[in-house]
Protein backbone atom coordinates (compact mmCIF):
# COMPACT_ATOMS: atom_id res chain seq x y z
CA UNK A 1 0.00 0.00 0.00
CA UNK A 2 1.39 3.38 -1.03
CA UNK A 3 1.72 5.89 1.78
CA UNK A 4 2.20 9.64 1.65
CA UNK A 5 5.21 10.77 3.63
CA UNK A 6 4.34 13.20 6.37
CA UNK A 7 6.70 16.15 6.73
CA UNK A 8 6.82 19.02 9.14
CA UNK A 9 7.05 22.58 7.84
CA UNK A 10 8.47 25.45 9.81
CA UNK A 11 6.60 28.74 10.13
CA UNK A 12 9.13 30.30 7.74
CA UNK A 13 8.12 27.74 5.12
CA UNK A 14 4.39 28.11 5.68
CA UNK A 15 4.16 31.92 5.91
CA UNK A 16 5.08 32.66 2.25
CA UNK A 17 2.52 30.07 1.12
CA UNK A 18 -0.17 31.69 3.24
CA UNK A 19 0.74 35.12 1.87
CA UNK A 20 0.52 33.77 -1.69
CA UNK A 21 -2.83 32.15 -0.86
CA UNK A 22 -4.23 35.47 0.39
CA UNK A 23 -3.09 37.33 -2.73
CA UNK A 24 -4.44 34.58 -5.00
CA UNK A 25 -7.78 34.61 -3.18
CA UNK A 26 -8.12 38.37 -3.53
CA UNK A 27 -7.13 38.30 -7.19
CA UNK A 28 -9.20 35.31 -8.35
CA UNK A 29 -12.15 34.94 -5.97
CA UNK A 30 -12.78 38.59 -5.18
CA UNK A 31 -11.05 40.20 -8.14
CA UNK A 32 -10.29 43.29 -6.05
CA UNK A 33 -13.71 44.49 -7.28
CA UNK A 34 -14.67 46.25 -4.09
CA UNK A 35 -11.44 48.19 -3.59
CA UNK A 36 -11.34 49.37 -7.20
CA UNK A 37 -15.02 50.15 -7.05
CA UNK A 38 -14.71 52.22 -3.87
CA UNK A 39 -12.00 54.38 -5.46
CA UNK A 40 -14.07 54.87 -8.61
CA UNK A 41 -17.14 55.88 -6.65
CA UNK A 42 -15.27 58.43 -4.59
CA UNK A 43 -13.54 59.86 -7.68
CA UNK A 44 -16.63 60.09 -9.83
CA UNK A 45 -18.89 61.40 -7.07
CA UNK A 46 -16.34 63.95 -5.88
CA UNK A 47 -15.70 65.22 -9.41
CA UNK A 48 -19.43 65.50 -9.94
CA UNK A 49 -19.90 67.44 -6.72
CA UNK A 50 -17.15 69.90 -7.69
CA UNK A 51 -18.77 70.52 -11.06
CA UNK A 52 -22.16 71.08 -9.43
CA UNK A 53 -20.62 73.54 -6.98
CA UNK A 54 -19.01 75.46 -9.87
CA UNK A 55 -22.33 76.58 -11.34
CA UNK A 56 -22.22 80.18 -12.45
CA UNK A 57 -18.46 79.98 -13.01
CA UNK A 58 -18.48 77.30 -15.72
CA UNK A 59 -20.89 76.82 -18.66
CA UNK A 60 -24.31 75.49 -17.65
CA UNK A 61 -24.03 72.57 -20.08
CA UNK A 62 -20.96 71.42 -18.13
CA UNK A 63 -22.19 71.91 -14.59
CA UNK A 64 -25.85 70.88 -15.05
CA UNK A 65 -25.22 67.81 -17.22
CA UNK A 66 -21.66 66.60 -16.76
CA UNK A 67 -21.54 67.10 -12.98
CA UNK A 68 -24.65 65.01 -12.20
CA UNK A 69 -23.52 62.53 -14.87
CA UNK A 70 -20.31 61.95 -12.95
CA UNK A 71 -22.37 61.24 -9.83
CA UNK A 72 -24.55 58.86 -11.81
CA UNK A 73 -21.50 57.02 -13.20
CA UNK A 74 -19.99 56.69 -9.73
CA UNK A 75 -23.21 55.26 -8.29
CA UNK A 76 -23.71 52.94 -11.26
CA UNK A 77 -20.16 51.63 -10.88
CA UNK A 78 -21.12 50.77 -7.33
CA UNK A 79 -24.16 48.84 -8.54
CA UNK A 80 -22.19 47.13 -11.30
CA UNK A 81 -19.44 46.18 -8.86
CA UNK A 82 -21.99 44.61 -6.49
CA UNK A 83 -23.45 42.61 -9.37
CA UNK A 84 -20.02 41.29 -10.28
CA UNK A 85 -19.23 40.62 -6.63
CA UNK A 86 -22.29 38.36 -6.29
CA UNK A 87 -21.70 36.64 -9.64
CA UNK A 88 -24.29 38.50 -11.73
CA UNK A 89 -23.73 39.84 -15.23
CA UNK A 90 -24.25 43.65 -15.39
CA UNK A 91 -26.59 44.96 -18.12
CA UNK A 92 -24.32 47.78 -19.21
CA UNK A 93 -25.99 48.56 -22.57
CA UNK A 94 -29.38 49.23 -20.99
CA UNK A 95 -27.92 51.59 -18.41
CA UNK A 96 -25.91 53.40 -21.10
CA UNK A 97 -29.18 54.08 -22.94
CA UNK A 98 -30.68 55.37 -19.69
CA UNK A 99 -27.68 57.63 -19.13
CA UNK A 100 -27.87 58.99 -22.70
CA UNK A 101 -31.55 59.83 -22.36
CA UNK A 102 -30.93 61.34 -18.95
CA UNK A 103 -28.14 63.61 -20.21
CA UNK A 104 -30.31 64.77 -23.12
CA UNK A 105 -33.16 65.57 -20.72
CA UNK A 106 -30.85 67.47 -18.37
CA UNK A 107 -29.48 69.55 -21.26
CA UNK A 108 -32.97 70.19 -22.60
CA UNK A 109 -34.15 71.59 -19.27
CA UNK A 110 -30.91 73.58 -19.01
CA UNK A 111 -30.46 75.10 -22.48
CA UNK A 112 -33.77 74.80 -24.35
CA UNK A 113 -36.43 75.06 -21.66
CA UNK A 114 -34.63 76.07 -18.45
CA UNK A 115 -36.37 74.63 -15.41
CA UNK A 116 -34.77 73.83 -12.07
CA UNK A 117 -37.73 71.72 -10.93
CA UNK A 118 -37.69 69.65 -14.13
CA UNK A 119 -33.95 69.02 -13.77
CA UNK A 120 -34.47 68.13 -10.12
CA UNK A 121 -37.11 65.55 -11.00
CA UNK A 122 -35.05 64.06 -13.83
CA UNK A 123 -32.00 63.86 -11.58
CA UNK A 124 -33.85 62.66 -8.48
CA UNK A 125 -35.88 60.01 -10.30
CA UNK A 126 -32.80 58.33 -11.68
CA UNK A 127 -31.05 58.47 -8.32
CA UNK A 128 -34.07 56.81 -6.69
CA UNK A 129 -33.97 54.00 -9.26
CA UNK A 130 -30.22 53.47 -8.82
CA UNK A 131 -30.41 53.50 -5.03
CA UNK A 132 -33.44 51.19 -5.00
CA UNK A 133 -32.12 48.50 -7.38
CA UNK A 134 -28.76 48.47 -5.64
CA UNK A 135 -30.39 48.23 -2.20
CA UNK A 136 -32.65 45.40 -3.40
CA UNK A 137 -29.66 43.48 -4.76
CA UNK A 138 -27.83 43.67 -1.43
CA UNK A 139 -30.77 43.10 0.91
CA UNK A 140 -31.93 39.95 -0.90
CA UNK A 141 -28.57 38.20 -0.46
CA UNK A 142 -28.66 35.14 1.78
CA UNK A 143 -27.40 34.61 4.33
CA UNK A 144 -27.81 38.24 5.31
CA UNK A 145 -24.74 39.78 6.95
CA UNK A 146 -24.01 43.04 8.72
CA UNK A 147 -22.20 44.23 5.57
CA UNK A 148 -25.15 43.58 3.24
CA UNK A 149 -27.62 45.09 5.73
CA UNK A 150 -25.45 48.18 6.29
CA UNK A 151 -24.82 48.86 2.61
CA UNK A 152 -28.32 47.94 1.47
CA UNK A 153 -29.93 49.90 4.30
CA UNK A 154 -27.82 52.98 3.50
CA UNK A 155 -28.90 52.86 -0.14
CA UNK A 156 -32.55 52.32 0.82
CA UNK A 157 -32.49 55.34 3.14
CA UNK A 158 -30.83 57.39 0.38
CA UNK A 159 -33.65 56.46 -2.00
CA UNK A 160 -36.18 57.49 0.65
CA UNK A 161 -34.44 60.85 1.15
CA UNK A 162 -34.57 61.46 -2.60
CA UNK A 163 -38.28 60.68 -2.68
CA UNK A 164 -38.98 63.03 0.22
CA UNK A 165 -36.93 65.74 -1.46
CA UNK A 166 -38.87 65.41 -4.70
CA UNK A 167 -42.18 65.46 -2.86
CA UNK A 168 -41.25 68.58 -0.88
CA UNK A 169 -39.79 70.33 -3.93
CA UNK A 170 -43.30 71.03 -5.17
CA UNK A 171 -43.93 73.55 -2.38
CA UNK A 172 -40.70 74.26 -0.51
CA UNK A 173 -37.93 74.71 -3.09
CA UNK A 174 -37.52 77.82 -5.19
CA UNK A 175 -36.62 77.76 -8.87
CA UNK A 176 -32.94 78.62 -8.59
CA UNK A 177 -30.29 76.27 -7.28
CA UNK A 178 -29.99 73.08 -5.26
CA UNK A 179 -27.13 74.66 -3.29
CA UNK A 180 -29.27 77.40 -1.77
CA UNK A 181 -28.75 77.46 1.98
CA UNK A 182 -32.10 75.95 2.87
CA UNK A 183 -32.52 73.39 5.62
CA UNK A 184 -33.67 70.72 3.16
CA UNK A 185 -30.72 71.25 0.83
CA UNK A 186 -28.28 71.06 3.75
CA UNK A 187 -29.88 67.79 4.88
CA UNK A 188 -29.71 66.45 1.35
CA UNK A 189 -26.02 67.31 0.78
CA UNK A 190 -24.93 65.99 4.20
CA UNK A 191 -26.95 62.80 3.70
CA UNK A 192 -25.34 62.26 0.29
CA UNK A 193 -21.84 62.61 1.75
CA UNK A 194 -22.64 60.17 4.56
CA UNK A 195 -24.12 57.77 2.00
CA UNK A 196 -20.85 57.71 0.05
CA UNK A 197 -18.84 57.09 3.23
CA UNK A 198 -21.13 54.35 4.57
CA UNK A 199 -21.36 52.72 1.16
CA UNK A 200 -17.59 52.43 0.94
CA UNK A 201 -17.41 51.10 4.50
CA UNK A 202 -20.02 48.50 3.57
CA UNK A 203 -18.09 47.49 0.45
CA UNK A 204 -14.92 46.99 2.46
CA UNK A 205 -16.87 44.87 4.95
CA UNK A 206 -18.22 42.76 2.08
CA UNK A 207 -14.67 42.14 0.89
CA UNK A 208 -13.56 41.26 4.42
CA UNK A 209 -16.42 38.79 4.84
CA UNK A 210 -15.63 37.16 1.50
CA UNK A 211 -11.95 36.92 2.34
CA UNK A 212 -12.71 35.30 5.72
CA UNK A 213 -14.95 32.73 4.03
CA UNK A 214 -12.30 31.98 1.40
CA UNK A 215 -9.52 31.63 3.96
CA UNK A 216 -11.67 29.40 6.17
CA UNK A 217 -12.41 27.19 3.19
CA UNK A 218 -8.74 27.04 2.23
CA UNK A 219 -7.82 26.10 5.80
CA UNK A 220 -10.33 23.24 5.98
CA UNK A 221 -10.37 21.86 2.41
CA UNK A 222 -7.79 20.23 0.19
CA UNK A 223 -7.02 22.72 -2.63
CA UNK A 224 -6.85 20.00 -5.31
CA UNK A 225 -9.86 17.78 -4.60
CA UNK A 226 -11.94 20.09 -2.37
CA UNK A 227 -12.24 17.28 0.16
CA UNK A 228 -11.75 18.07 3.84
CA UNK A 229 -8.21 18.28 5.14
CA UNK A 230 -6.90 15.69 7.60
CA UNK A 231 -6.94 18.23 10.42
CA UNK A 232 -10.55 19.19 9.73
CA UNK A 233 -11.44 15.51 9.44
CA UNK A 234 -10.16 14.83 12.95
CA UNK A 235 -12.22 17.69 14.35
CA UNK A 236 -15.38 16.76 12.45
CA UNK A 237 -15.05 13.03 13.16
CA UNK A 238 -14.61 13.60 16.90
CA UNK A 239 -17.77 15.71 16.98
CA UNK A 240 -19.74 13.19 14.89
CA UNK A 241 -18.56 10.25 16.98
CA UNK A 242 -19.61 12.03 20.17
CA UNK A 243 -23.02 12.75 18.65
CA UNK A 244 -23.54 9.13 17.60
CA UNK A 245 -22.55 7.88 21.06
CA UNK A 246 -24.95 10.31 22.68
CA UNK A 247 -27.85 9.29 20.44
CA UNK A 248 -26.85 5.62 20.31
CA UNK A 249 -26.57 5.69 16.52
CA UNK A 250 -24.34 3.65 14.25
CA UNK A 251 -21.37 5.16 12.48
CA UNK A 252 -19.25 3.76 9.63
CA UNK A 253 -15.86 4.78 8.32
CA UNK A 254 -14.38 3.97 4.91
CA UNK A 255 -10.69 4.23 4.02
CA UNK A 256 -9.98 4.40 0.29
CA UNK A 257 -6.62 3.98 -1.43
CA UNK A 258 -5.97 4.18 -5.17
CA UNK A 259 -4.37 1.07 -6.64
CA UNK A 260 -0.94 1.43 -8.29
CA UNK A 261 -1.21 5.20 -8.13
CA UNK A 262 2.56 5.64 -8.37
CA UNK A 263 2.47 3.81 -11.69
CA UNK A 264 -0.17 6.24 -12.93
CA UNK A 265 2.03 9.20 -11.99
CA UNK A 266 5.16 7.65 -13.50
CA UNK A 267 3.40 6.61 -16.73
CA UNK A 268 1.05 9.50 -17.43
CA UNK A 269 2.50 12.32 -15.34
CA UNK A 270 1.46 14.03 -12.12
CA UNK A 271 -1.22 16.14 -13.82
CA UNK A 272 -2.96 12.96 -14.94
CA UNK A 273 -2.59 11.68 -11.38
CA UNK A 274 -4.24 14.85 -10.09
CA UNK A 275 -7.17 14.25 -12.42
CA UNK A 276 -7.55 10.73 -11.04
CA UNK A 277 -7.67 12.10 -7.47
CA UNK A 278 -10.27 14.68 -8.46
CA UNK A 279 -12.32 12.02 -10.26
CA UNK A 280 -12.32 9.74 -7.22
CA UNK A 281 -13.60 12.48 -4.92
CA UNK A 282 -16.24 13.42 -7.50
CA UNK A 283 -17.46 9.80 -7.64
CA UNK A 284 -17.51 9.54 -3.83
CA UNK A 285 -19.45 12.78 -3.43
CA UNK A 286 -21.97 11.58 -6.01
CA UNK A 287 -22.59 8.37 -4.07
CA UNK A 288 -22.66 9.58 -0.45
CA UNK A 289 -25.13 11.95 1.19
CA UNK A 290 -24.56 15.63 1.89
CA UNK A 291 -24.30 14.92 5.63
CA UNK A 292 -21.44 12.45 5.10
CA UNK A 293 -17.83 13.64 5.32
CA UNK A 294 -15.19 13.13 2.63
CA UNK A 295 -11.57 13.92 3.49
CA UNK A 296 -8.15 13.52 1.97
CA UNK A 297 -6.15 11.57 4.54
CA UNK A 298 -2.82 11.70 2.76
CA UNK A 299 -1.48 11.31 -0.76
CA UNK A 300 -3.91 8.99 -2.56
CA UNK A 301 -5.76 7.94 0.61
CA UNK A 302 -9.21 9.23 1.49
CA UNK A 303 -11.61 8.71 4.36
CA UNK A 304 -15.40 8.77 4.19
CA UNK A 305 -17.43 9.07 7.40
CA UNK A 306 -21.01 7.80 7.13
CA UNK A 307 -23.24 8.91 9.97
CA UNK A 308 -26.15 6.73 11.13
CA UNK A 309 -24.97 3.93 8.85
CA UNK A 310 -24.53 0.24 9.71
CA UNK A 311 -21.65 -1.94 8.53
CA UNK A 312 -23.92 -3.67 5.99
CA UNK A 313 -25.14 -0.36 4.59
CA UNK A 314 -21.59 0.97 4.48
CA UNK A 315 -20.47 -2.09 2.50
CA UNK A 316 -23.14 -1.32 -0.12
CA UNK A 317 -21.93 2.28 -0.34
CA UNK A 318 -18.30 1.18 -0.64
CA UNK A 319 -19.08 -1.33 -3.40
CA UNK A 320 -20.95 1.32 -5.35
CA UNK A 321 -18.01 3.73 -5.04
CA UNK A 322 -15.58 1.02 -6.17
CA UNK A 323 -17.69 0.01 -9.16
CA UNK A 324 -18.58 3.55 -10.27
CA UNK A 325 -14.95 4.62 -10.12
CA UNK A 326 -13.67 1.58 -12.01
CA UNK A 327 -16.36 2.06 -14.68
CA UNK A 328 -16.00 5.83 -15.03
CA UNK A 329 -14.37 5.33 -18.44
CA UNK A 330 -12.01 8.27 -18.08
CA UNK A 331 -8.31 7.83 -18.85
CA UNK A 332 -6.04 7.00 -17.20
CA UNK A 333 -7.89 3.95 -15.88
CA UNK A 334 -7.48 3.27 -12.18
CA UNK A 335 -9.15 1.26 -9.44
CA UNK A 336 -9.61 1.77 -5.71
CA UNK A 337 -9.39 -0.54 -2.71
CA UNK A 338 -11.58 0.15 0.30
CA UNK A 339 -11.42 -0.90 3.93
CA UNK A 340 -14.36 -0.17 6.20
CA UNK A 341 -15.46 -0.51 9.78
CA UNK A 342 -18.19 0.77 12.09
CA UNK A 343 -18.55 1.88 15.68
CA UNK A 344 -18.35 -1.36 17.66
CA UNK A 345 -17.49 -0.32 21.22
CA UNK A 346 -18.55 2.48 23.51
CA UNK A 347 -14.94 3.52 23.98
CA UNK A 348 -14.23 3.69 20.24
CA UNK A 349 -12.32 6.77 19.14
CA UNK A 350 -11.54 8.15 15.74
CA UNK A 351 -8.09 6.55 16.01
CA UNK A 352 -9.49 3.07 16.69
CA UNK A 353 -11.93 3.40 13.81
CA UNK A 354 -9.17 4.45 11.42
CA UNK A 355 -6.91 1.65 12.67
CA UNK A 356 -9.56 -1.02 11.96
CA UNK A 357 -10.38 0.47 8.56
CA UNK A 358 -6.67 0.64 7.74
CA UNK A 359 -6.26 -3.04 8.62
CA UNK A 360 -9.22 -3.92 6.42
CA UNK A 361 -7.74 -1.86 3.60
CA UNK A 362 -4.45 -3.76 3.95
CA UNK A 363 -6.36 -7.03 3.52
CA UNK A 364 -8.05 -5.65 0.41
CA UNK A 365 -4.63 -4.76 -1.02
CA UNK A 366 -3.07 -8.13 -0.26
CA UNK A 367 -6.12 -9.97 -1.62
CA UNK A 368 -5.60 -8.48 -5.08
CA UNK A 369 -6.78 -4.84 -4.87
CA UNK A 370 -9.97 -3.31 -6.40
CA UNK A 371 -12.09 -4.80 -3.65
CA UNK A 372 -13.84 -3.98 -0.37
CA UNK A 373 -12.97 -5.53 2.98
CA UNK A 374 -14.51 -4.85 6.37
CA UNK A 375 -13.15 -5.11 9.87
Amino acid sequence: MDRAKTTRCSYAQIEPRLRLTVYTTLDESIGMTAQWLAAQIMLAASAGALLVAARGKLPDALTYALGPSMMFIGLYLGYMGSQRFFGLAPRIKGWLLVLTGWVLAMNWFTLVTPSFHARLWVFGSLMIVLFAVHAALLLKQRPATFATRLTGGTLAVSALIQMVRLALSITTLDDSNMLNATALNVVYVVAFVFMIVLMNVGILLLVTDRLQIELKHLATHDPLTNALTRRQLNTACAAELARCKRKQQSLALLMLDLDHFKTVNDTYGHQAGDRVLIRLVSVVQTVVREVDLVARYGGEEFIVLLSDTSLTQAHVVAERIRQDFAQSGVAPACTVSIGLTDRQHEDDTIDTLIARADAALYRAKTAGRNRVESG
